[in-house]
């Protein structure tokens, strides 16, 4: 593996239009590359796209996306200005209850965080339901459902 490869392009899911690029970025840090390929989920001017699949091509990265819809999330929720990543306890659409936010350092902060099955706030066990990268909130959404286990 080519280990300068620092772009990664998001494609339109659509054999019919050649995969048309919807978003490309230049000089990306490969952390972060990893980490947005981590996400089932990637929202972008205020549109939500689900990822289904992920290709290395000779010098970029690319993920390729079905549109599924708009943004759910309360758009007056702030924009944050460091990295981190916001905890919410998925219920169904619309209804997603934020439990907790961790700062982060870096991208390897997040996949930390995101890269795991189960999660323990406040003594409680929550399992990954999925994961979204917003864009225009500038943040990562570990979305989770409670299992019930309370740890003792």
């Amino acid at each position: 593996m080519n280990h300068k490869i620092r772009v990664l392009e998001i494609r339109l899911n659509d054999r019919y239009k050649d995969y048309p690029a919807l978003y490309h970025y230049k000089d990306i840090d490969r952390e972060q590359i990893f980490v947005r390929r981590e996400c089932e989920y990637y929202v972008k001017d205020g549109i939500v796209y689900e990822q289904v699949s992920s290709a290395l091509e000779d010098d970029r990265f690319v993920l390729y996306v079905n549109k599924i819809g708009d943004d759910t999330i309360d758009h007056n929720a702030r924009v944050r200005e460091n990295l981190c990543v916001e905890v919410r306890e998925y219920r169904r659409i619309g209804e997603q209850k934020l439990l907790k936010i961790y700062d982060c350092r870096d991208h390897m902060d997040v996949l930390g965080y995101i890269g795991n099955t189960f999660i323990y706030i406040e003594g409680k066990e929550y399992k990954r339901s999925s994961v979204e990268a917003d864009e225009d909130r500038q943040t990562y959404i570990l979305y989770v459902n409670d299992t019930g286990t309370v740890l003792e």
